[in-house]
C-alpha cells in the first residue's frame, strides 16, 4: 500500500492480533452490544506528566482523526476504502483528501457519523454507532491504525500479556504541574457535573464534582482489604497531599479488575528527584509480585474526597495510559482524613473512573463516575503489607508535615483528685490508677495549646479551683510534644493535626473507663483552651455516646476554619457546648475561631484587643485571657443575673435558659476581677419592635452607598456583626470615623464582613463583601432564620439599568415590590410596582425576599443603575429610604470612608 511502510503492515498485523478474540455466534439483537462493547473513547487536555509535541496537546484517544492519519501516512485518500457490514448489509464509503467520508453523494465528518447513518438504514431505531470499532479501511478496523498511531506517538501502553512494561509504567504524578492540593476556600461545596462549564470559559481548577452513578458498570471491580489499609494509612500520615499507585491484574475477558495492593509515593511533593527513585522503588515491589498498573490514589487533607476538575483532567490521562488494547478501565481513589471522622473515626473515600464526553461534546469535561466494588478479605499480617506500614511509618516519622504517633507525641494523662492533690498518677487507656472513681460528681480532662504544657500556671490555678469546689477526677492533658511548632513554619498543621490524635486518645480512656466503673459519660467536661479546645471537640465526636459539656477556651482558628463541623470543635459535640472568643479580631494575627460553635458563645469585648493587653504581645495576651477570665469566674463568679433569657459567663452557664451569642464586657483586671455584670444576648435581641433595612451587594453599590449616609448622618450604634461562612472574610477600620479618630490608641471599631448598626427601632444589617459563588442559597436560608425575628425587613439592592423594559425606562429608576400586609404603604407612597421577578446584578435581593414574603412584612426595593461612581445614586436611594420609614429627611454627612475611595492617598491607619 503507498505510504504505508513494511513495518507499519507488520506492527498492523501485531496490533489486529492483540484485538482479535474467538470469534462466537450472536444473535442480530446482541450484534449492536458486542460491537459497542469496545468504544470506550477518551478525552484528556494536555498530557499532564510532561510537554507532549504541540500536535499532541488536544489529542489523544479522542482527539485522532481520519484527517492525522492521512497525514502521517498511515492510510491515504480512495473511492470505496471504507467498509462497514451491520446486521448482513454491507456498505461503502469513499475517504475524502480532508479526511471526510462520501457515500452516495452525502458527506459525513468522522466515521462515526457514517456509522449511525448506516445503522439507521436498517434499524431506524438505532441511536449510536462506534465509528472506530465497526468501520473498516481496507478490510481492517480503522481502530487498528488508531492504536497504531498512538502507538507510534507512545502515548499507548500496550497490554498483551496484560503485564505493565516498566519503561511505560508510572503517571508522572509528581510532576509539578500535578501537586496541586485543594482547600476549602478553594473548593466550596462540590457541584453537579451538569453545572460545569464548557472548558473555554474560565473555571477554578479546584472546583470538587460530585460523582455520578450509572445503573450498570461495564466492568467489575474488586479491592483486598490491605489496599485500603494502606491508603488510609499513608493518608493520615501526613497533613500535605500525598500519593501513591495501585497495583492488581485486568481479566479481559471477564471484565473484571482486581486491585490488590497500594504502593506508596515516599517523597515529598516539590522533590522531583526523590519522586523518580521512589517511582522505580514501585516499579520493583509491584513487578515482582506480577502486578500491573491499575490506578492511582491521593488524599485531600481537609477537602471533600469529590475529585477537582484538575483531578478528572489527570486521571483522563491517565485513563488512556493504562487503556491499551483491551481497554483496561483505569481506578481513582481520593482520600479524606482530616475533614472530619465522625462518630466512628473512619475516613472519607472515593472510588472513581471517569467517561468522556461524546464526540458532539469535546468541549465538556469528562464525568467522574463513582465505582461499584467487593472488598476481598486478605490477611494483613502478608509480609508485604506489614513492609509497606513500616515505610510509611519510618518516612513521615521525619518528615515535618507528618503526622506523629501517640508514642510519638507522649501525652501524659495525669490525674488529680482530693486524695492526691499534688502527685499525680499517671492513667492510660489500660490502667486508671488507684484514684481514678467513676462515681465521682465530675471528671474534667483540660489541654493546653499551642507550645503549651500541662505544668502551666493557669492549669495548676484551674486544678486548684475546680478540686475545692468538686469532688472529681481533674485530669491534666500533658501533650506539650505534640503541641511543639515547626520553627520553620509559623502556622504548622503538624500540632492541629496531632490535636486530633489526642482527642482520640482521651476517647479511648473514657471508654475504658465506662467498662470499668460506674462512670456517668453526662458527668464528663473536657475544658480545653486554643488547640486544646479544638482537641476536646475531637474528644467529643470519637465517642459514641456523648459527654455532658465542653468549655472551648479562644478555640484555636486559622486552619480549623477551612472545615465543615466534622473537622472543628461544634455544639453537636457534647450534650452543651460553651465558648469564649477573646482574639478573634486581633490587631496583628487572630489566634481564636470567628467560628460560632457552642450552645453558648461568649464574645468578650467584641473580640478584639482585651482591655489591659497592648505592644507586640498583645495578640498573645488577648488570647491567654479567655483562661484567665475563666479561672477568674471559677473564683469569683461572674455576671449574676435572672430572666428568661439570662446567661453567666462561667461553670453556672449550663444551667441557666439562655442560648445563642451574648457580648461579654470585662475590665483590665486591675481591681483583681476581670467581670462586669449584666451581659447582653446579641443574636436575640428583642428585635420585634425594630424594622430591619438589609443593603445587598449589587450592581453599583448603590444600596450599601445609601446605608452608609443613613449610618453616619444618624449616629447609628454598632451592636454586633453576623458571622457567615458564605460571604467573603473581611477586617477593616471603621468606615465612619476620620483619620485623626483612628489614629487615637483607643479607636476601636472595627468592621467585618456583615456589621449590624441600631438607632431607636431601625437596624441596618450592612453588608461588605459578596457572597462566594453557589452560596447564595446558604446564605438566605441563615438570614431568613435571623430577619424573622423582625416586625418588618426592607430589602435593597441594584439593577442593571440596561435591562429595564419600556415601561420602566418611562418611569422613575427604581421601583417597589411588598408582601401582602405592606400594600398599603405602597399605595400611599404612590411609588412605582415592580412586575417581574427576575432582575440581573440584584444579588440575592429577590431571592431573599421570596423566603420571607410570607413570614414577616416584607418589602424589595430596587435602583435602576449602572457600575461606576454611584455616590449621586446613594443619596437618591437614601432620600426614599428616608421617605419609606416616614422619617424626616436630613442634609446628608459625606462618611470619611468615602473620602479614600477614589484616588486619595492610603494612610497608615489602614494597615492597624
Amino acid at each position: 500500500m503507498e505510504g504505508v511502510e513494511a513495518d507499519d503492515l507488520s506492527q498492523i498485523e501485531e496490533v489486529e492480533k492483540t484485538q482479535e478474540t474467538p470469534e462466537k455466534s450472536i444473535s442480530p439483537e446482541e450484534h449492536d452490544d458486542e460491537v459497542e462493547k469496545d468504544c470506550h473513547d477518551v478525552v484528556t487536555d494536555e498530557g499532564l506528566g510532561g510537554n507532549p509535541p504541540k500536535e499532541l496537546k488536544q489529542v489523544t484517544g479522542r482527539g485522532v482523526t481520519l484527517a492525522l492519519l492521512l497525514r502521517d501516512k498511515l492510510i491515504e485518500p480512495g473511492e470505496e476504502v471504507l467498509s462497514i457490514e451491520y446486521l448482513g448489509k454491507k456498505f461503502v464509503a469513499d475517504l475524502l483528501p480532508d479526511g471526510k467520508l462520501k457515500s452516495q453523494e452525502n458527506v459525513f465528518n468522522s466515521p462515526s457519523a457514517w456509522a449511525i447513518h448506516c445503522k439507521k438504514v436498517v434499524n431506524p431505531d438505532k441511536k449510536s454507532g462506534c465509528g472506530w470499532g465497526s468501520v473498516r479501511y481496507k478490510g481492517k478496523k480503522l481502530d487498528t491504525y488508531k492504536t497504531l498511531w498512538l502507538k507510534n506517538k507512545g502515548l499507548v501502553v500496550p497490554t498483551g500479556n496484560y503485564k505493565c512494561p516498566v519503561e511505560d509504567f508510572t503517571f508522572n504524578v509528581y510532576n509539578p504541574k500535578n501537586i496541586k492540593a485543594p482547600t476549602s476556600d478553594d473548593t466550596g461545596e462540590p457541584i453537579d457535573h451538569s453545572a460545569l462549564p464548557i472548558r473555554t470559559i474560565p473555571s477554578n481548577c479546584y472546583t470538587l464534582v460530585q460523582c455520578s452513578t450509572v445503573s450498570s458498570q461495564p466492568f467489575s471491580v474488586s479491592m483486598n482489604i490491605s489496599s485500603l489499609v494502606t491508603m488510609d494509612l499513608h493518608s493520615h500520615a501526613s497533613s500535605s497531599q500525598v500519593m501513591g499507585y495501585l497495583g492488581g491484574s485486568w481479566d479481559a475477558s471477564e471484565q473484571e479488575l482486581s486491585i490488590i495492593a497500594a504502593f506508596p509515593l515516599f517523597c515529598c511533593l516539590e522533590d522531583t528527584e526523590n519522586s523518580a527513585k521512589s517511582e522505580q522503588y514501585v516499579r520493583y515491589f509491584m513487578e515482582k509480585r506480577n502486578l500491573i498498573l491499575v490506578g492511582w490514589y491521593h488524599s485531600h487533607p481537609r477537602v471533600s474526597p469529590c475529585p477537582t476538575i484538575f483531578d478528572i483532567d489527570c486521571h483522563m490521562e491517565y485513563t488512556y495510559r493504562v487503556r491499551g488494547a483491551t481497554y483496561q478501565p483505569c481506578i481513582a481513589a481520593i482520600f479524606s482524613p482530616f475533614r472530619g471522622t465522625g462518630t466512628e473515626g473512619r475516613s472519607e473515600f472515593n472510588l472513581f473512573w471517569v467517561a468522556a464526553p461524546s464526540e458532539n461534546r469535546t468541549l465538556e469535561y469528562a464525568k467522574p463516575i463513582k465505582v461499584e466494588y467487593s472488598v476481598k478479605n486478605d490477611s494483613l499480617n502478608d509480609a508485604n503489607v506489614l513492609l509497606q506500614i513500616k515505610l510509611i511509618s519510618a518516612f513521615y516519622k521525619e518528615m515535618k508535615n507528618g503526622i506523629r504517633c501517640p508514642e510519638d507525641i507522649e501525652p501524659e494523662f495525669e490525674l488529680f483528685t482530693r486524695n492526691n492533690r499534688d502527685q499525680p498518677e499517671i492513667i492510660s487507656d489500660e490502667f486508671l490508677g488507684e484514684n481514678f472513681d467513676g462515681k465521682r460528681e465530675k471528671t474534667f480532662f483540660v489541654l493546653h495549646g499551642f507550645a503549651g504544657s500541662g505544668q502551666d500556671d493557669w492549669v495548676i490555678e484551674m486544678k486548684n479551683s475546680l478540686l475545692d469546689q468538686y469532688d472529681c477526677n481533674f485530669i491534666s492533658v500533658d501533650w506539650s510534644w505534640g503541641a511543639l511548632p515547626d520553627i520553620n513554619r509559623p502556622i504548622d498543621p503538624v500540632p492541629s493535626s496531632n490535636a486530633r490524635v489526642v482527642g482520640r486518645m482521651i476517647g479511648n480512656i473514657i471508654k475504658f473507663a465506662g467498662q470499668q466503673t460506674e462512670l456517668d459519660f453526662d458527668s464528663v467536661h473536657c475544658i480545653g483552651y486554643s488547640l486544646g479546645g479544638q482537641g476536646c471537640g475531637f474528644f467529643g465526636k470519637w465517642m459514641d455516646t456523648k459527654i455532658g459539656r465542653i468549655t472551648g477556651l479562644d478555640p484555636a482558628g486559622q486552619i480549623f476554619e477551612m472545615d465543615d463541623i466534622r473537622g472543628r470543635l461544634d455544639k453537636t459535640d457534647a450534650n452543651f457546648v460553651d465558648v469564649i472568643h477573646t482574639n478573634t479580631f486581633g490587631s496583628l494575627i487572630s489566634s481564636g475561631t470567628k467560628v460560632i460553635s457552642g450552645h453558648v458563645d461568649f464574645i468578650a469585648n467584641k473580640g478584639e484587643d482585651q482591655p489591659g493587653c497592648d505592644g507586640l504581645l498583645v495578640d498573645v495576651c488577648s488570647h491567654e485571657r479567655s483562661h484567665e477570665l475563666w479561672n477568674d469566674s471559677l473564683k469569683n463568679g461572674c455576671s449574676p443575673c435572672s430572666g428568661d433569657e439570662c446567661q453567666e459567663f462561667g461553670m453556672n452557664s449550663i444551667d441557666f435558659p439562655g442560648r445563642g451569642v451574648f457580648s461579654l464586657i470585662t475590665n483590665d483586671g486591675a481591681s483583681g476581677s476581670f467581670c462586669i455584670p449584666n451581659l447582653r444576648r446579641t443574636e436575640e435581641m428583642k428585635w420585634k419592635n425594630y424594622t430591619a433595612v438589609v443593603p445587598c451587594v449589587s450592581v453599583g453599590n448603590v444600596s450599601q452607598l445609601a446605608c452608609d449616609l443613613i449610618i453616619h448622618t444618624l449616629q447609628m450604634k454598632k451592636v454586633g456583626y453576623l458571622y457567615s461562612e458564605n460571604v467573603h472574610p473581611f477586617v477593616g477600620n471603621d468606615p465612619y470615623k476620620t483619620i485623626t479618630e483612628l489614629e487615637k490608641k483607643d479607636a476601636g471599631g472595627v468592621t467585618t464582613a456583615i456589621d449590624i448598626y441600631c438607632s431607636d427601632c431601625l437596624a441596618v444589617i450592612q453588608f461588605r463583601t459578596p457572597v462566594y459563588p453557589r452560596r447564595s442559597k446558604k446564605l438566605v436560608q441563615e438570614l431568613e432564620k435571623f430577619l424573622k425575628q423582625f416586625k418588618e425587613v426592607l430589602i435593597l439592592s441594584g439593577g442593571h439599568a440596561s435591562e429595564r423594559n419600556d415601561k420602566e425606562i418611562n418611569g422613575p429608576p427604581y421601583r417597589l415590590l411588598t408582601s401582602q400586609a405592606l400594600e398599603k404603604k405602597q399605595k400611599d407612597l404612590s411609588w412605582d410596582y415592580l412586575e417581574r421577578r427576575r432582575i440581573s446584578g440584584v444579588g440575592i435581593g429577590l431571592m431573599l425576599f421570596d423566603k420571607l414574603e410570607k413570614a414577616v412584612n416584607a418589602a424589595f426595593l430596587v435602583f435602576f443603575c449602572a457600575e461606576g461612581d454611584n455616590a449621586d445614586d446613594g443619596k437618591m436611594m437614601a432620600n426614599l429610604l428616608m421617605e419609606y420609614l416616614s422619617f424626616e429627611k436630613n442634609k446628608w454627612k459625606i462618611p470619611p470612608s468615602w473620602t479614600l475611595q477614589y484616588g486619595s492617598n492610603l494612610q497608615k491607619s489602614c494597615f492597624r
